[in-house]
């Protein structure tokens, strides 16, 4: 069998061999021949990384099988990838995807939608949503109700995201970018950040935000939960390995939370928010 790389590299080295080009470049077809060579075998190793992730969703072989179409839009988008997150999303995507017949396709609309969002927004929406399931794990709520979802926003402590992200000058933009996107792309909905607030006279800073269909299966597709419904995500029956450091006392429900009041809480440590 051909290796994968080998081919790739030898066709890159086919194209930068050819007169026209070499004409054009000049001595950077050379230094280009060794980048394309050095990203071929990156992405090589990416997408092998995305298919040993996606089989441990499948401990035993049972006949089925993903639609090439999944297959070839995961691989493809996930090799891009440097991030672990992404290639975990990818991975979970292809597993979700299998079928006994194998023509289910379905999986392309998440793929598509990933290959949108850059590895920060797929973290932030992980966090996000993985608070979601911690938070109302076992309440009965369907989520593929308005009033359902209305009632499970979600608050998380901004500690998280500063573990997450790192802090530093950008993170305001991080946040708030990451938030914007996710909205725009169906997944979160009505969303606030760097909200003061205190819960048993706990002050701290956070965001909340309300789930969205699209956003729970997404979140269930990437655990590689098989033709997810949104409310699977609280149903208490599903177990994931959590792919975000995130524990359970900063995660509330944001309904929960009072407004921050100077005159009966004192300021909380920690980051303060940006005006």
């Amino acid at each position: 069998m051909i290796d994968p790389v080998t081919a790739g590299a030898g066709a890159a080295a086919s194209l930068l061999a050819l007169d026209p080009v070499k004409r054009l470049l000049g001595p950077t077809a050379d230094f280009l021949g060794a980048e394309l060579a050095a990203y071929t075998k990156r992405r090589w190793s990416h997408a092998e990384k995305v298919i040993e992730l996606a089989a441990e969703h499948v401990p035993e072989p049972d006949g089925k099988s993903v639609p090439p179409r999944v297959l070839l839009a995961a691989l493809d988008e996930g090799s891009k990838i440097e991030s672990e997150i992404g290639h975990r999303y990818f991975a979970g995507v292809l597993a979700s995807s299998r079928s006994e017949s194998g023509e289910d396709d379905s999986g392309v609309v998440f793929t598509s939608m990933l290959s949108t969002m850059s590895s920060e927004q797929m973290k932030l929406h992980c966090a996000l949503y993985t608070a979601l399931h911690m938070q109302w794990a076992g309440s009965e709520r369907n989520l593929g109700d308005g009033d359902g979802r209305g009632r499970t926003k979600t608050a998380i402590k901004i500690d998280v995201f500063l573990r997450m992200f790192g802090g530093g000058t950008r993170f305001a933009a991080q946040i708030e970018t990451g938030m914007f996107s996710l909205y725009q792309n169906g997944l979160i909905d009505n969303f606030r950040y760097f909200e003061t607030g205190a819960v048993s006279g706990q002050v701290f800073h956070y965001l909340s935000f309300t789930p969205t269909v699209l956003g729970c299966q997404l979140f269930l597709a990437a655990i590689g939960q098989n033709r997810p419904k949104a409310s699977d995500i609280i149903s208490g029956q599903i177990t994931f390995k959590p792919m975000v450091d995130l524990s359970r006392n900063e995660v509330f429900d944001a309904s929960a939370i009072q407004e921050f009041d100077p005159s009966q809480h004192q300021a909380p440590l920690g980051p303060i928010p940006p005006n």
